[in-house]
C-alpha cells in the first residue's frame, strides 16, 4: 500500500456509485479524498476517481504487479496480493459493502479476506496501531475541526498518526500550517 500506484488501483477497481446507489440506496456520497464530503475543508472541484477496472490492472502492472499462469491472480516477487480488511461485525451495511468490495477486487486478481470484528476490536486495531492491513471505517463529524485533524492524522518526533499510525512529514507541515493560519480562505487552501 505504500506505492500510491497500489492505492490509486483499488480506487479505480471499486464501483463507488454502485455502492451508493444500490447498496447504501442513496443514503451517501462517494469521497474524493480522506476529509469527508461533509467536511468544509472538503475541496469540491476534485472528483472522485472513476471505476475502470482495465485503468487499475495498468497501473498494478506499473507497480510490478503481475499475473499468475492462469490469469487469475495478482503477484510480485512471488507474493500473491492479498490482505485482510476489518469491518465492524454489527454493521450489516458494512458487512455487505465489504462483500461487495470483496467481489470488485477479485475481478482484477486481489484475493481480500474479509474479518468481522467487534467494534472495540476495530478501534484497537485502526487507532495508534499498525498491526491491520486495511479496514472499512466510517468516521462523522470529526473533520469540521482543524485540531482534531491534527490528532488524527499527523504525526510527530512523540508519536505517528493515530488514524493507520502512518508517518508522513509533508502532511504533518501541512497541517500545522493550517492551524496555524488566522485567514480561512488559507485554512482552506492548506487542507485542499
Amino acid at each position: 500500500f505504500l506505492n500510491p500506484k497500489v492505492r490509486r488501483a483499488l480506487s479505480l477497481a471499486i464501483d463507488r456509485e454502485y455502492i451508493v446507489e444500490n447498496i447504501l440506496k442513496g443514503y451517501g456520497k462517494v469521497a474524493n479524498g480522506p476529509m469527508g464530503v461533509d467536511s468544509p475543508f472538503h475541496n469540491p472541484k476534485v472528483n472522485p476517481l472513476p471505476f475502470e477496472p482495465q485503468k487499475a490492472i495498468d497501473l498494478l502492472k506499473e507497480a510490478g504487479w503481475s499475473y499468475d499462469k492462469k490469469g487469475h491472480c495478482l503477484y510480485k516477487q512471488g507474493i500473491p496480493f492479498e490482505f485482510t480488511l476489518l469491518v465492524f461485525k454489527e454493521s450489516q451495511i458494512e458487512k455487505k459493502v465489504a462483500r461487495y468490495i470483496q467481489l470488485c477486487l477479485n475481478e482484477i486478481g486481489i484475493r481480500l479476506r474479509l474479518q468481522a470484528v467487534d467494534f472495540e476490536d476495530l478501534k484497537s486495531s485502526y487507532f495508534k496501531n499498525k498491526k491491520f492491513q486495511a479496514g472499512l471505517t466510517e468516521i462523522n463529524g470529526i473533520y469540521r475541526n482543524p485540531e482534531m485533524i491534527k490528532i488524527l492524522w499527523s504525526s510527530d518526533i512523540n508519536r505517528k498518526a493515530i488514524v493507520g499510525c502512518f508517518e508522513n512529514p509533508e502532511v504533518t507541515r501541512l497541517i500545522q500550517k493550517a492551524i496555524a493560519a488566522t485567514d480561512p480562505f488559507k485554512i482552506k487552501d492548506l487542507f485542499y
